[in-house]
């Protein structure tokens, strides 16, 4: 090899870009978490289901979204199931499904 130094800094820049990748992906979905919980608390519950829904796309095992979606679908369907609003019930039920 010509330019050992070019070769070491790309394997270098590489192996940095596979190891921080998951890490800032996390931390994406940590913030989308918080946001989708300040969404909750001010009544924002459609904007905070799509919150969860890409946290989740983003780290598939991140049970503490998982959780507060099926806690916001299911306290939502809930209330429309208890006005005998079954059409708007029902999607929210799905999502939870």
């Amino acid at each position: 090899m010509r330019y050992p130094a070019i070769g070491f800094f790309c394997v270098i820049f590489l192996l940095g870009t596979v190891f921080t990748s998951p890490v800032s992906a996390k931390s994406e979905a940590k913030e989308l978490y918080k946001g989708a919980e300040e969404k909750y608390d001010l009544g924002e519950v459609d904007e905070a289901i799509v919150d969860l829904e890409k946290a989740l796309v983003i780290d598939s095992k991140f049970k503490k979204a998982e959780k507060l979606l099926l806690e916001i679908l299911i306290t939502v369907s809930t209330e429309y199931y208890a006005t005998d609003d079954y059409e708007m019930a029902f999607p929210y039920l799905t999502k939870a499904y």
